[in-house]
């Protein structure tokens, strides 16, 4: 079964960068760039439930939220991590 990640981000420099670091892995990789805050149908463009998502930091707080719910079950990495304030908060 293919690993199935997939990249929120604000710009296409991200996704390269991060492509890369996949090139020898045996990963399907995919990215979405949001561009000033825009995401009106960028959830119906995923046609597959990803492993896990990356969200850049980037991302409206608010849509940042969307997406984590959206995609519940998939393990998320934010971009950069999170500090250690928001740590707390989270856990």
């Amino acid at each position: 079964m293919d690993f199935k990640i997939h990249i929120f981000c604000g710009t296409t420099n991200l996704c390269k960068l991060i492509r890369k670091s996949f090139l020898k892995e045996s990963f399907s990789f995919n990215c979405s760039e949001i561009k000033d805050n825009c995401c009106n149908g960028i959830f119906e463009e995923i046609n597959y439930l990803p492993d896990c998502i990356i969200v850049d930091k980037d991302i409206d707080v608010n849509f940042k939220d969307r997406i984590i719910k959206k995609f519940s079950n998939a393990k998320v990495v934010l971009l950069p991590s999170l500090n250690e304030s928001e740590q707390k908060v989270k856990s």
